[in-house]
Formats: C-alpha cells, sequence, structure tokens
C-alpha cells in the first residue's frame, strides 16, 4: 500500500514536472516603438505587444515570467541586440517568439547577400536620419537579426515583424513586403531622401505642421 502510494506520487510530480516544462520551454521578446524622438511618431505599437503578450499566454501557454518587453526608450538598438543575443541567443528554451512593431526600412548592402543590393532593417528607438550624409543611424539590419537565427536552428522559431515607413494610422501605406535572401520578412518602402511631401509615408526627419496636415513629411 505504501508502494502504491509512493508510486501515485512520482506519477503526480513527473505530471506536474512535465507540465512546467512545457509552460516554461517558451521565451519571448515583444518590442514595441512609437514615440521616436527623431523620426515620425506611430499610433499602436505600444497596444499592440501589450495585446500579443495576453495573447501568447492565455493562448499559446507562454509564462509572464518567460517574456521580456521593450517599450519605446527602452528600445534602443543596444537594447534590442542585448535581448536577442542572451535572452533569446542564449536561451535553451525549446520555442522562442520574437514580436516586433515599429517603423521599418532598408539600408545598402555591405556583404553582397541581397539581390536588390539592400539590407532590410528595423528602427530602433534612437534612429537617426541623417540626410546631409544619406544615411540613417542605429538600424538594426536583417543580417543582424539571422545571425541570431542561425544559432538557433533546433528550435522553433516563431517571428513577426509588423514594420513599415507610415507616420499615419496605418503603417501600411506605400510599402510592399520583401523576404530577404537569409528567409526574414520585413517590409520595403521608399527611398528616405528622394521624396514627394504629400505621397511619402517614410523613415524621415519629424514632420512640419504645414505637411503633416497634408499628409507628407519634411526633413527639418
Amino acid at each position: 500500500m505504501l508502494l502504491k502510494k509512493k508510486f501515485i506520487g512520482v506519477i503526480a510530480l513527473l505530471t506536474l514536472l512535465l507540465l512546467v516544462t512545457a509552460v516554461e520551454a517558451k521565451k519571448a521578446l515583444l518590442i514595441g516603438i512609437e514615440d521616436y524622438p527623431h523620426v515620425s511618431r506611430l499610433r499602436g505599437p505600444v497596444q499592440d505587444v501589450n495585446n500579443i503578450e495576453q495573447f501568447i499566454i492565455s493562448q499559446w501557454g507562454y509564462k509572464k515570467g518567460n517574456i521580456r518587453k521593450l517599450l519605446n526608450s527602452s528600445a534602443t538598438r543596444k537594447n534590442i541586440l542585448h535581448e536577442l543575443r542572451n535572452w533569446l541567443g542564449k536561451s535553451t528554451d525549446k520555442e522562442l517568439f520574437l514580436y516586433y512593431s515599429g517603423h521599418g526600412w532598408h539600408q545598402k548592402d555591405t556583404d553582397g547577400d541581397e539581390k536588390d543590393g539592400k539590407d532590410e532593417t528595423i528602427a530602433p528607438y534612437d534612429t537617426l536620419p541623417k540626410p546631409k550624409e544619406r544615411v540613417v543611424e542605429n538600424m538594426i539590419s536583417d543580417d543582424e537579426i539571422a545571425a541570431v537565427v542561425k544559432q538557433l536552428q533546433d528550435r522553433k522559431l516563431i517571428f513577426i515583424f509588423d514594420s513599415c515607413h507610415s507616420g499615419t494610422v496605418s503603417r501600411g501605406i506605400s510599402t510592399q513586403q520583401q523576404e530577404s535572401e537569409d528567409g526574414v520578412k520585413f517590409t520595403k518602402s521608399l527611398d528616405p531622401f528622394s521624396f514627394t511631401p504629400q505621397r511619402t509615408r517614410g523613415l524621415v526627419a519629424k514632420p512640419s505642421k504645414a505637411l503633416r496636415r497634408e499628409g507628407g513629411f519634411a526633413t527639418n
């Protein structure tokens, strides 16, 4: 009788450990940026992140303690790369989830791995356009994200990028989706230094009041 009770106890413990492992074997990084200091602001990314967090907890079984969020000023290039490389990149969890909501862009490809000569990018909080030099500093390229992905080939990876270049409520104007050579999907849009103010929804400096009323953007 005693052995039977011990056996039942062991089975119960193993069942509990299995359930805990199933829950803890998932890790997520959620990034949402809307209050950009140097480029047009967005509406919605922070709420997007909060909605996604609730969804993966309630529907996919993620534990709140296994979810990290970078919102607005905390989502700098340095912090995003740190969390990508350490929170996700060094994780032993079997399922990893990355969600990004904010601006996206592209920059000149430097290693020749893109057919169109451009690396797709996401735009951290500290993204800084420099129109005179025709560069945008502090972006994170698909190559940098792919370097993390390569370390995790034996895991289940779910990466979602809700990114384009609109300063309006809709973040899908004047964009088209493109898949990079490494399979990471981003959005691609207009040249930030060659634009018509009334038509462009791009990653450029903050809009003047006049152009904002007309739905366009201009550099300072």
